[in-house]
């Protein structure tokens, strides 16, 4: 079976292809899929196997407003991947991701 989050398949009808990234670069903990993010529709955010993650991480995306939509800890041995079955909405999301003493904090734009 192939692996959703690397396999690439048109995101919609315009046949513009899609496939798992990283927000800003390899070292980034976390993949979208499909990535660019389409609104209103299901997405999948998951551990980035060649970023290096060690223990737990947690992560929170909120939006604009500061309101918080999803907090997730997730770590290689267990959840490593969380679908977002309702999507996001149109609009700017910030991504926080924690580990130990560092947090990471990245901008989703989502058209």
């Amino acid at each position: 079976m192939t692996d959703p989050l690397l396999h690439q398949e048109p995101a919609d009808r315009s046949g513009h292809e899609t496939a798992a990234a990283p927000l800003l670069s390899d070292d980034d903990p976390l993949l979208f899929y499909p990535f660019p993010v389409i609104a209103d529709s299901p997405c999948i955010f998951a551990l980035n196997a060649s970023a290096a993650i060690k223990g737990e991480i947690e992560v929170s995306i909120s939006d604009a407003c500061g309101t918080l939509i999803l907090s997730r800890k997730l770590n290689r041995a267990n959840n490593v991947a969380v679908r977002l079955n309702d999507g996001l909405g149109r609009g700017s999301y910030q991504i926080t991701i924690v580990q130990g003493r560092e947090t990471i904090i990245r901008r989703l734009a989502v058209c």
